[in-house]
């Protein structure tokens, strides 16, 4: 066996494939180019470094499950221009992961939500940090399904294990609110404007209402404000 096939066996056998797989060529040019053994150990462990940080992102790209690859600079600002384009900016920093505070993003379907999430957590992703999708329909049907097992604490850790956790709303969220309020006995009543909402609150002298940040015409926590003020509605527990 010569030197050359030695060396490539035992890089192999340390599981440092790619240099295993370049070390030779890195050898030839090495005496052509007359480099130093320093330069040359300094080029063949960055190539190996190289191929172990790639392999390494690709499997936390695969565990994080995000459904596309979205960057910050592929967002559209000019067709959004009521999104912050310093404060994506700034989030893109990930200072933000330094002190745990979460991120919400609010706005009508289509505007880029889930686009913006996933760009940034694609970037801690990429600077090291362990990241996961998941969809506000799929984890509350996960959890609910592992309380029902006993194994809610080892499901937990799915979600809370990761440094970065990207929840997607999704419309049938709501369904399931509905159908796990109305399989306990409750009445439910859908509206989708404050007006009409306030409608029903009067109407049908509800116990709660249930408020979604994002409606139309006003915001969430806008309308909780406005039902809390009226004394009529003093009864009337607001979730939000």
């Amino acid at each position: 066996m010569s030197v050359y096939e030695q060396i490539k066996d035992d890089l192999g056998y340390l599981q440092m494939d790619r240099a295993a797989e370049v070390f030779a060529t890195l050898a030839e040019d090495a005496r052509s180019d007359d480099w130093t053994h320093i330069e040359f150990l300094a080029r063949l462990v960055a190539e190996q470094a190289d191929a172990t940080r790639n392999r390494r992102l690709a499997a936390r790209l695969r565990f994080a499950r995000f459904p596309f690859r979205k960057t910050i600079t592929e967002f559209d600002f000019e067709f959004q221009p009521t999104v912050d384009r310093r404060l994506i900016e700034d989030l893109a920093t990930l200072r933000f992961m330094d002190t745990g505070r979460p991120i919400l993003f609010l706005g009508q379907p289509g505007c880029g939500k889930t686009h913006l999430a996933v760009a940034i957590a694609t970037l801690a992703v990429e600077a090291g940090f362990r990241g996961y999708f998941t969809n506000a329909e799929e984890m509350v049907a996960n959890i609910a399904q592992a309380t029902r097992e006993g194994n809610l604490a080892s499901k937990l850790k799915t979600y809370t294990a990761p440094s970065v956790l990207v929840i997607d709303d999704s419309d049938t969220a709501r369904a399931i609110t509905r159908r796990h309020l109305e399989a306990h006995g409750h009445r439910v009543l859908e509206r989708s404007t404050p007006i009409g909402a306030t409608r029903e609150v009067v109407q049908h002298r509800v116990d709660a209402v249930l408020i979604d940040l994002d409606m139309p015409v006003m915001r969430g926590d806008a309308f909780a404000a406005l039902l809390r003020r009226n004394p009529r509605l003093s009864h009337v527990a607001v979730v939000l």
